[in-house]
C-alpha cells in the first residue's frame, strides 16, 4: 500500500503558498508636475480666447440712457409711426393701429468701426422672442437706424 498522506500534504502546502505580489511601476518623478503644467498651458490660452471674444460685447438687462425716449422718423414710410424706449420695454406704435408692447430681456452693445450697435433681445406678451439691431449715432445729430434698414433715420422727439 502506498502512502498517500505525504503527497496530499505537499499539494496542500503548494496551494496555500502566498502568490507573489505584482507591483505597479513607480511613477516617475516630475510626471505629475508635467501633467499639471500641460493642463495649465491649455487652460490659460482658452481663458484668454474667451476674454478676447467677449471683450467687445457687453450684455445687460436694462437699456442705456442714451436710447431712452420716443423716436420718430421723417421717412414717408414711417411718418405716422413712433418707437418708445424705456429701460425695460419697447413700444412700437402708429396712428392707425395703436401700439404694441414688448419687454426687454437683455441687450448687447457692440462697438464696430466707431459705431455703437445695440442688439436688443425682447419678448411679447406671449413670451415669443425677438431681436433687433440698431446703430446709435451721437454726432453730428443724435439718431438711430435699424441695422437691416439703414436708409431710415429715427430721431428723438424733442419732448422726450
Amino acid at each position: 500500500m502506498k502512502n498517500i498522506a505525504p503527497r496530499r500534504a505537499l499539494q496542500a502546502t503548494a496551494n496555500t503558498r502566498p502568490k507573489a505580489s505584482v507591483r505597479e511601476p513607480a511613477e516617475k518623478p516630475g510626471r505629475r508636475r508635467q501633467e499639471i503644467l500641460l493642463r495649465i498651458g491649455v487652460l490659460i490660452p482658452l481663458v484668454l480666447l474667451v476674454i478676447t471674444l467677449a471683450r467687445g460685447t457687453n450684455v445687460r438687462k436694462t437699456l442705456p440712457d442714451y436710447l431712452l425716449g420716443t423716436w420718430q422718423s421723417s421717412s414717408p414710410e414711417y411718418a405716422d409711426c413712433y418707437m418708445e424706449i424705456t429701460p425695460a420695454r419697447l413700444v412700437f406704435g402708429n396712428a392707425e393701429n395703436g401700439y404694441t408692447l414688448y419687454f426687454v430681456s437683455q441687450f448687447e452693445q457692440i462697438s464696430e468701426g466707431g459705431q455703437n450697435t445695440i442688439v436688443v433681445h425682447y419678448t411679447d406678451l406671449d413670451e415669443r422672442a425677438y431681436e433687433m439691431s440698431v446703430v446709435y449715432t451721437r454726432y453730428p445729430e443724435e439718431h438711430i437706424q435699424f441695422k437691416h434698414k439703414p436708409s431710415v433715420v429715427w430721431e428723438r422727439r424733442p419732448d422726450s
